[in-house]
């Protein structure tokens, strides 16, 4: 800003009109909302793989009990769906949780002493390392399920009077290029994920730098 006046990251107003405790008083209450908005994310994101496991086991189960086992050449396309979710709300919660972490150490640097330490230091790095390693087992488990369950459909239609005989070959390429693209889903948005932390983190540094200047 002119005259070398910096603006509070928060507020935006200059910082020379605003006392360090009021500035205080919205960094702790900007870092329980993003708290707020981690935990909500974060169980609205495990209801949903805890869905999707269960509505995957009854697709499979009704589809082969019932005579239709052609039903799962689908789920791989539905999983493609499902997964760009999850993976994409995965990259919001890492960037909240680091955001949550600067600002616990902003308010910790004001204040002269810790006042909260969860993603700064207590689950420091969890929400990068742990649910990575969660989301690959996870994800392995439902590409093995919904591939062996695809082809095996896929395949079926080959057996001359069954379902789709006359087109089983564009079913069982159609059903390897579904299980294709659900592993590039798969494995682009984990890649990409895994700097959102750093360059949120890095951002925010920045811009309490700027202030503080």
């Amino acid at each position: 800003m002119a005259g070398g006046v910096s603006a509070d990251p928060i507020s935006g107003h200059p910082t020379s009109e605003i006392p360090p405790e009021k500035i205080t008083e919205w960094l702790v209450a900007e870092c329980r909302d993003v708290g707020n908005q981690v935990a909500h994310l974060n169980a609205v994101t495990e209801r949903i793989m805890g869905t999707v496991v269960a509505a995957l086991a009854l697709t499979v189960t009704i589809a082969v009990g019932g005579g239709r086992a052609y039903l799962a050449m689908c789920v791989p396309v539905l999983l493609t769906v499902i997964w760009a979710y999850v993976l994409v709300s995965q990259s919001d919660l890492r960037g909240l949780a680091a955001y949550k972490a600067e600002l616990e150490i902003e308010i910790s640097r004001r204040c002269g002493f810790p006042i909260s330490q969860w993603e700064s230091t207590v689950v420091a790095g969890q929400h990068s390392r742990t649910q990575v390693r969660v989301g690959w087992f996870v994800s392995f488990v439902l590409l093995a399920m919904s591939s062996v369950a695809a082809l095996a459909a896929a395949f079926t239609t080959r057996k001359a009077g069954s379902w789709g005989h006359e087109h089983s070959d564009l079913f069982v390429v159609l059903t390897v290029l579904s299980i294709l693209v659900e592993v590039a889903v798969i494995v682009i948005l984990t890649v990409a994920n895994q700097h959102t932390a750093t360059r949120v983190a890095a951002s925010v540094r920045r811009s309490f730098a700027a202030s503080a200047a």
